[in-house]
């Protein structure tokens, strides 16, 4: 893979300590499809791009939770779905980080405390699935791609892919947002994670050492409305993937048509 390292004209990213401190952005060539999953990584970046999230509270779902309740939107939506419910079956579409089904189901109770929830979580990286299972956290972990799952039709009312998309080259996408539409129940809520550029593009973030696929907003959006879902209006909340970066990440809802 060609890689053109260059500094992002303006990209900077204050951390989690309030200090603005320069990123570097690595521009790499698009992988063609291989195997499912994300860019092959050598061992140090693997070792470095999970160490990022047990870093960054902020940076893994319960960040990512804390802004989709940004939207009103949002918690109205989630709040008359999930208050008629008496048991939730939640999908984790990708796993960065052990306690992210305990943060999903934290979530979803907070529409509903008496609610009962399942949690499953898939990922084709095994390192966040095998921490949570040593630390005895309450779900179902899986080793699998997100475009060939062995679940039934229609076996989820929530999945959660938050930047899974961006973790898979392009010709994945599809599949996978194909197979999410299968699993998912009639009028399911998918909780996404895009993060989005002008045009089709590939980087890698110095501090997070990940292939990230970039398309536009309207690709995203236009893909998901081709496989059966639709976005209600007011729910995106757009976060900086690097302060002064064109690139940034949608988080929002998308619901699977009845």
């Amino acid at each position: 893979m060609g890689v053109i390292p260059r500094r992002e004209p303006g990209a900077l990213d204050r951390g989690l300590d309030g200090q603005k401190t320069a990123r570097l952005l690595v521009e790499l060539e698009p992988r063609p499809f291989a195997e499912p999953g994300p860019d092959p990584m050598t061992a140090a970046d693997r070792v470095a791009f999970f160490d990022f999230y047990k870093r960054h509270r902020s940076r893994r779902l319960f960040g990512f939770f804390r802004d989709i309740s940004r939207s009103g939107v949002n918690n109205v939506i989630l709040s008359k779905y999930l208050g008629r419910k008496k048991n939730v079956r939640c999908l984790l579409v990708g796993c960065s980080h052990w306690a992210n089904p305990v943060d999903l189901t934290g979530f979803v109770k907070g529409f509903n405390a008496h609610v009962s929830v399942d949690v499953a979580a898939l990922d084709v990286l095994s390192d966040a699935l095998l921490e949570g299972i040593r630390r005895g956290v309450p779900f179902v972990p899986l080793l699998s791609p997100a475009q060939e799952t062995p679940f039934c039709d229609e076996s989820f009312d929530i999945l959660v892919a938050d930047g899974l998309l961006n973790c898979c080259c392009f010709e994945q996408h599809e599949p996978i947002v194909r197979e999410m539409h299968r699993i998912s129940r009639r009028k399911a809520i998918v909780l996404l994670g895009l993060t989005n550029s002008p045009n089709d593009r590939v980087v890698k973030w110095s501090e997070r050492p990940i292939a990230a696929y970039c398309r536009p907003l309207k690709s995203f959006k236009d893909l998901f409305h081709r496989c059966g879902f639709y976005f209600p209006e007011g729910s995106s909340i757009t976060t900086p993937f690097l302060e002064g970066s064109e690139i940034a990440t949608d988080n929002c809802i998308a619901r699977k048509r009845a």
